[in-house]
């Protein structure tokens, strides 16, 4: 099987991976931003055996086989030997027999854009983004390793996604392709909300329901309580929570919002945080989407949670149908709760039901089997009917070959099937997918003005670039002088090209 290059924004320490590539110096000098990958050890005590010997430019971490080094400053002057080490560290990750965390058919090996921060190729970047693809690409074509590149920035992600589109994803098929690309575009275009299933969460390490309830029976057995086996898989899942709570008490909720609290985004998070969609809803208790719409950076991306925060323009919010594991006494979880659902949490379900309204749904990870959902759903179903509304509801993506319920959908839902011999394997078609749906979902451009990615374009974009950077800087000093009249558009031209990268860092 081979590998696949995949490209998100946000923090590499944001992330579940099994190893990490680390950028420093021959002395090892570690930046501040790379501290939450390190944690706090003794960065002496990291330092590979055989670091700085014969020109040797990385190595393992003593004591540690889920972190490498990189010196990005032995190779000055030349993107060539920067790469290069690149592509040695990650043979050599390779063959040290890594293996994939629980829920992966791969091991997944982060790395950052290297040498474009602190290692002096910042006035290079596009050269480096160039190389980095050519680099990755030979690397997982011999080994069967994943890689998922860190963008810390939109101008890099953008920059980094232009050089793909048209040559990434061969393990797409056609039909495939054109569904990612366009899901990407509608993406782009605002159109599209995202909805969160328990299977999002999974490779985070989280369990999906049906093993939340058999951990819950667990530490109620654990407790002294008594609930044959057999007896308690017998009954549906909803009267087996129900028992629970009545053996547990409000330490149910406790239980249940504490196994959720502290897990890491997984790829397929982060994926979806790529998209930078404005909507979302869910009926998972984690904060996995949260912390991945944060980590890709700027206020635009920090979201607010409803129904306890109240979002406002320009910024993202995540509806949670269920409940939040930071607030255990909102957690829906037993059959009494669930048919007091609508007494109590009647505006969320409207909300969510605005959105199957008016945008085109993303269903990831759901199986669209939750009674409550499904209430929701058919309800505004039968008014689009009605009404004889007939445009398609959205697309559920799921493992494996669509269920017996997607007839049940038929002509409202798109139900796509990701193939593989295993649900790992599934779960990874499905994660290439998501891949190439952000690829075509990233039609910003904040790197295109910018000098620094100008080896990205041909003679005559070059040209066109700088053209343009001098008419921002003559507009700028125009406005210093104060030469231009208020409110005459020019302010507006003006913000075009820096958000194109005239003027700025990138």
């Amino acid at each position: 099987m081979a590998g696949h290059v995949f490209v998100v924004q946000g923090r590499v320490e944001a992330l579940v991976k099994d190893a990490v590539v680390v950028t420093t110096d021959s002395d090892l000098t570690i930046e501040p931003h790379w501290a939450p990958v390190l944690g706090r050890e003794d960065v002496l005590r990291l330092r590979p055996e055989a670091w700085g010997r014969d020109g040797r430019s990385f190595g393992r971490a003593s004591g540690r086989d889920d972190l490498w080094f990189l010196d990005v400053t032995s190779a000055t002057g030349s993107a060539d030997r920067l790469l290069k080490g690149l592509g040695g560290v990650l043979e050599a990750i390779a063959e040290s027999g890594l293996e994939a965390s629980a829920g992966r058919a791969l091991p997944l090996v982060a790395v950052p854009v290297p040498g474009i921060g602190g290692g002096g190729f910042r006035e290079h970047s596009g050269a480096v983004i160039d190389g980095l693809l050519r680099t990755l690409g030979e690397v997982v074509l011999r080994h069967d390793l994943d890689i998922v590149v860190v963008a810390t920035t939109q101008a890099q992600f953008a920059a980094i996604q232009r050089e793909r589109r048209g040559s990434a994803h061969d393990d797409l098929d056609d039909a495939l392709l054109a569904k990612a690309r366009a899901l990407g575009e509608a993406a782009a275009s605002g159109r599209v909300a995202l909805f969160l299933g328990a299977g999002v969460s999974i490779p985070a390490g989280l369990p999906s329901w049906s093993q939340l309830v058999a951990e819950m029976r667990a530490r109620a057995v654990e407790g002294g309580a008594e609930i044959p086996a057999q007896d308690f898989d017998a009954l549906d899942v909803l009267d087996q929570t129900e028992l629970l709570r009545s053996v547990l008490g409000d330490e149910l909720e406790l239980r249940v919002a504490e196994r959720f609290q502290s897990a890491s985004p997984a790829l397929s998070h982060a994926l979806l945080a790529s998209l930078r969609c404005q909507e979302a809803v869910t009926t998972n208790y984690d904060c996995c989407y949260e912390v991945a719409m944060s980590a890709v950076g700027g206020a635009d991306t920090s979201v607010a949670v409803m129904p306890w925060e109240k979002p406002v323009p320009g910024r993202p919010w995540l509806l949670k149908l269920h409940g939040d594991a930071g607030r255990p006494e909102s957690v829906v979880l037993t059959r009494g709760q669930f048919i007091g659902y609508d007494g109590r949490w009647r505006p969320v379900g409207s909300v969510f039901q605005a959105l199957l309204m008016t945008r085109q749904l993303l269903v990831v990870g759901a199986s669209l089997s939750d009674d409550n959902v499904l209430r929701l759903a058919h309800e505004v179903r039968a008014l689009r009917r009605r009404h004889d509304i007939d445009d398609p509801l959205g697309t559920v993506l799921t493992l494996g070959t669509p269920p017996l319920r997607a007839r049940l959908w038929e002509g409202e839902l798109d139900w796509v099937g990701f193939s593989g011999d295993s649900g790992e394997q599934q779960a990874r078609h499905l994660e290439i997918f998501l891949d190439a749906v952000a690829m075509h979902a990233s039609h910003a451009s904040p790197y295109l003005l910018h000098p620094y990615y100008a080896d990205l374009l041909d003679d005559v974009e070059a040209d066109l670039a700088e053209r343009a950077r001098v008419l921002a800087a003559d507009v700028e000093a125009a406005a210093a002088e104060r030469t231009l009249r208020h409110g005459a558009g020019w302010d507006e031209l003006l913000g075009a090209l820096r958000s194109l990268g005239a003027g700025h860092d990138a």
